[in-house]
């Protein structure tokens, strides 16, 4: 990777739709593009599956959030 490049921040909302979820998640970290930090709002629910995520790939990063909350 070229140090010169810009990281882009790439966002997400993952609620419940377990087999979409994995598709888009997969989809982004898939893009020939590498220099991206990965945030995911999750819920309950997705949790753990995007933690799986984040522990085998540095670029994502977990945010947890409430209904009504917002993130922390």
């Amino acid at each position: 990777m070229d140090q010169k490049e810009k990281r882009v921040g790439v966002f997400m909302q993952v609620y419940r739709n377990e087999q979409t979820m994995h598709k888009a998640v997969k989809s982004v970290l898939g893009q020939s593009y590498r220099n991206i930090k990965f945030y995911v709002l999750v819920s309950e629910q997705t949790e753990l599956v995007i933690e799986k995520y984040a522990h085998e790939d540095a670029r994502v990063e977990v945010i947890n959030g409430k209904p009504n909350e917002g993130f922390k």
